[in-house]
């Protein structure tokens, strides 16, 4: 009977150990996914002796994030059967996604291919010249640094790169994701890429109060939210396959650095590694960046007290982090930039704010607290779920960009939390009838939008890849109005400005390697 006993407390070790092996392996490929941008850009766009220093210090905090883990606690393997599941759903994200170039993309795919074709045509650093007065490229180009980097190099098209690019970064986020549903990897993950918050409830309240106030009853299109006033547009939340779809440059690195800032919560690792993703996420999307913030901040309180390991950390970090502060600083601010209620056109924009709040989280969030009264969580899912409730409630207060991108990506991180809590509460109630029935209507309405999303793209935004629609036009980002008026859309303001940074600049001057060729004009 003694060796009977020592079975099961073996089993869970040896498994605990495999597990370990393949999370470290995917934790440091995460870390290289993310840092490899950053290691291009200093190497090609910074003058000789900041290349150096930020090579140097991004290597030094790679060492020390790389060895400073330690192995998880135990959670089920992935087999055979669902690998295969997992590489099927992979496939579907990349062909309907449009990050495959072979079926119809999202409007935003204009920007993208602009973003592409200047840095594969132009030296880098990359410049330009409006009306004389010169600009360099200053944007968020993580995502798009390495495939072009590989085309250049070897002198192929750019979608090669791009696609292989996507799709590795896409199956690190898979896995990541997988790991958090536990017993059920892939109806988890399916759960999650297609979940989102009650945003037909939300609309539709909209339409019903507009209907009340003025007898009139004129439905929106759905999944679409009134641009003005801008009361309205400040209250959006995008589901998980809502951010691959319109802006995977935002998505993939904030997804791993998200994973992978959560994973160091969670192991408790106490030497405040999760500052590492956390500035690795600053050139991918600063926006993440500040979604990430608190975590971390919470993972420095939690751990006060200096060692020399905390202190290389944060001094290896705040070197590359500084860097790009500079990059971002010579950027122009967008406009509609501000706090909601300034913004606002209305005066009664917070009882549509109660509104966004009641569908978008009140569903999920009540029917977690409920599950929980049956199955008591752990202290540390209970206070990332709280804490990323916190947080949701708080952001869409700030509004950044016409399309208010701060309210749209600082979430991603929050909402991580938030929906893979409610898929895994709702497997845990699964023997609650009534919590079941909630939890699954609840579940189904917020799976509505991503198909309203992929229907949109298919019929009412761009019918053809958008590099097939001009391939040999010599727009630039300096012209993106002109790029989008081919595709049947006019702005009346000035998109480049968000694309472009300022020769006046700290790293315009100092920072940023000279130009070797002419400035390709116009």
């Amino acid at each position: 009977m003694e060796n009977l006993n020592i079975i099961p407390n073996i089993q869970p070790v040896i498994l605990a150990d495999k597990n370990y092996k393949w999370d470290h392996i995917w934790e440091t490929l995460a870390a290289v996914y993310l840092a490899l941008p950053w290691i291009i850009f200093f190497a090609t766009w910074l003058r000789p002796i900041f290349a150096i220093l930020g090579l140097a210090s991004i290597v030094t905090a790679f060492i020390l994030f790389k060895h400073s883990s330690k192995p998880e606690i135990f959670t089920p393997t992935i087999n055979k059967k669902q690998f295969g599941l997992a590489i099927l759903i992979l496939l579907g994200l990349v062909l309907f996604s449009g990050i495959s170039y072979h079926f119809p993309q999202a409007m935003d795919y204009v920007k993208h291919h602009e973003v592409w074709q200047d840095l594969l045509v132009k030296t880098w650093p990359v410049h330009y010249e409006v009306n004389g007065e010169p600009f360099f490229m200053d944007y968020y180009v993580a995502y798009y640094l390495p495939p072009t980097w590989l085309a250049k190099l070897f002198h192929i098209p750019y979608k090669i790169p791009s696609i292989i690019w996507a799709v590795v970064g896409l199956s690190l986020a898979l896995y990541g994701f997988a790991r958090i549903f536990g017993k059920r990897p892939i109806l988890g993950l399916l759960m999650f890429f297609l979940i989102s918050g009650q945003d037909l409830l939300w609309i539709w309240s909209i339409d019903v109060l507009h209907w009340f106030r003025t007898g009139e009853y004129v439905p929106l299109p759905w999944g679409e939210i009134i641009v003005e006033p801008l009361a309205y547009l400040s209250f959006i939340y995008k589901g998980t396959f809502d951010h691959l779809l319109w802006a995977p440059q935002h998505a993939l690195g904030g997804w791993l650095a998200s994973l992978l800032v959560f994973r160091r919560l969670k192991l408790e690792m106490g030497n405040w590694s999760s500052a590492f993703p956390l500035i690795l996420s600053f050139f991918w999307s600063p926006f993440v960046t500040v979604g990430l913030m608190p975590f971390v901040a919470w993972d420095f309180l939690s751990n006060l007290g200096f060692t020399w390991k905390k202190l290389l950390f944060v001094g290896a970090g705040g070197v590359f982090g500084l860097i790009m502060l500079l990059y971002y600083e010579a950027h122009e601010a967008p406009g509609y930039t501000g706090v909601v209620w300034e913004l606002s056109t209305r005066s009664d924009w917070f009882l549509f704010y109660l509104i966004f709040l009641l569908f978008e989280l009140g569903a999920f969030a009540a029917l977690v607290l409920g599950s929980w009264k049956i199955k008591k969580p752990r202290e540390f899912q209970k206070r990332m779920f709280l804490f990323a409730l916190l947080s949701l409630i708080l952001i869409p207060f700030f509004h950044i960009g016409r399309a208010n991108d701060f309210v749209m990506r600082v979430s991603i991180p929050g909402l991580i939390i938030f929906y893979s809590t409610a898929i895994n509460a709702f497997f845990s109630s699964w023997k609650n009838r009534l919590l079941r029935l909630c939890f699954g209507l609840s579940l189904g309405l917020g799976m509505i939008l991503p198909f309203v999303e992929v229907y949109k793209v298919w019929h009412k935004e761009i019918e053809k890849p958008v590099q097939e629609l001009f391939p040999t036009e010599k727009y630039e980002l300096t012209q993106l109005n002109e790029a989008y008026e081919l595709v049947g859309v006019a702005h009346d303001f000035d998109l480049s400005k968000q694309y472009v940074g300022s020769s006046e600049s700290i790293f315009y001057k100092f920072l940023l390697k000279k130009q070797v060729d002419e400035v390709q004009n116009p």
